[in-house]
């Protein structure tokens, strides 16, 4: 099974959604990623955060977190959303929907995207599998789990 220290899992996800920004900065500059990009204005919040996983024996590995929040006074939203490449990871993380209920709600195919929604009756979760195509053609498979609206 893969595990390492820089994954982060769906209950991690899930948490970020009600944690302050400081918190999950923290907890991720902790597991090593970086902040790449911030933008901010008078409403909205996006914080992109990445990570590149050097392994000698191995493929590398790149993750990605994105945070985006909106906050208009009236209506308040978060919504994190996690990219992977690695697909042992990402059979990981659908497993643990599996084993806590998480049933489909709804798939669609959007051509080169696959989305499907799970829910487990309190909490969502979509997952986009995305079919990106390299400057030389070939494609490269990622896996986005989204959390919060």
């Amino acid at each position: 099974m893969f595990v390492d220290a820089q994954q982060l899992d769906i209950p991690q996800l899930q948490k970020m959604l009600e944690q302050e920004t400081f918190e999950i900065d923290t907890v991720l500059k902790s597991k090593g990623y970086l902040l790449l990009e911030k933008d901010t204005d008078s409403t909205t919040n996006t914080l992109y955060y990445n990570h590149v996983q050097q392994n000698a024996n191995g493929p590398s590995w790149v993750r990605s977190l994105t945070m985006m929040e909106v906050n208009t006074g009236n209506i308040q939203s978060r919504l994190i959303k996690y990219r992977t490449y690695n697909k042992e990871e990402y059979l990981q993380l659908n497993t643990f929907l599996l084993y806590n209920n998480y049933k489909t709600k709804g798939k669609f195919d959007f051509g080169n995207e696959e989305h499907v929604l799970y829910t487990n009756g309190k909490s969502e979760i979509r997952i986009k599998t995305i079919q990106n195509k390299l400057q030389d053609g070939r494609l490269l498979k990622s896996y986005e789990f989204e959390v919060g609206k």
